[in-house]
């Protein structure tokens, strides 16, 4: 089975942790807010797939999905592109044009997917 990282359960994390639970896909999820995380495990994600520090699950998943402060997308998908993760990220990919294009590139030095979220655009 597929493991997924969800990075970021607010605003439109939340809308990401609705589909991917209905999704035969084993999920994993972290955000810095517990009561964010109180949310996901009542919404069915084992307790052991939750943290408050993506670096601890990003080697456990097979891909990650970004849905943090676009401040943080940066920083974010270079970990998981360094880690041979495949990466969706919410827009805006970075909030600099030369970041984007670093983790596009190392994407594909990588051989990884690297993808940016469209929904509304």
């Amino acid at each position: 089975m597929t493991r997924v990282l969800l990075i970021g359960l607010g605003r439109w994390g939340a809308n990401h942790l609705r589909v991917l639970r209905s999704l035969p896909v084993e999920l994993y999820c972290a955000d810095s807010d517990t009561a964010r995380l109180a949310a996901a495990a009542k919404a069915g994600v084992p307790e052991a797939r939750l943290a408050t520090d993506a670096a601890a699950l990003v080697g456990k998943v097979d891909g990650v999905v970004i849905a943090t402060p676009a401040e943080t997308h940066f920083p974010l998908a270079r970990l998981c592109l360094e880690a041979g993760k495949d990466v969706l990220v919410e827009k805006p990919l970075t909030l600099k044009a030369g970041e984007g294009l670093a983790l596009a590139e190392q994407a594909e030095r990588a051989a990884r997917n690297l993808q940016v979220g469209y929904i509304f655009r």
